[in-house]
């Protein structure tokens, strides 16, 4: 079985200047198969102007793809930046500086040096205290002001 051969119309007698286009994509011929042949040829717009809206179209799409990028770079950019910051901020935000820790240092020092001078203190009276642990008098007439004085 031989394939028919489709005879195409001559266009340039049709139309002497010459300017009638093919369609451009497989849509395009899908869409118009109902059209007769002829009129699938045809368009209203000339070969010149129609690459020249496509260079056109082409150039502020490269423009507006560009344009998008710059802004969805530059929002990463301040999410990154923002997360490093807040990252770091919550690091550090309560260490303290060298000189508030060598303050801190000296200060527990000087606590702890207190603490140890107050419990030699309190051995050394208690070696040279009487063994019963009672107060020492030199009379037995201040005995009952020192009692009382111990009392309030």
């Amino acid at each position: 079985m031989k394939k028919k051969r489709r005879v195409r119309p001559n266009l340039a007698i049709l139309f002497p200047s010459g300017r009638v286009t093919q369609p451009r994509t497989l849509e395009t011929k899908k869409k118009n198969k109902f059209l007769h042949p002829l009129l699938q040829q045809m368009s209203l717009v000339e070969p010149g102007m129609r690459s020249y809206l496509q260079a056109t179209l082409a150039e502020a799409r490269h423009a507006d793809v560009a344009r998008t990028s710059w802004y969805v770079n530059g929002i990463i950019l301040a999410v990154l930046a923002l997360l490093v910051c807040s990252v770091l901020w919550w690091r550090y935000r309560g260490s303290p500086s060298p000189m508030e820790r060598f303050r801190k240092a000296e200060r527990h020092r000087q606590y702890i040096l207190d603490r140890v001078q107050h419990f030699q203190a309190a051995k050394q009276s208690a070696h040279q205290a009487l063994i019963t642990g009672l107060p020492h008098w030199d009379n037995e007439f201040s005995a009952p002001l020192l009692l009382s004085a111990m009392r309030s």
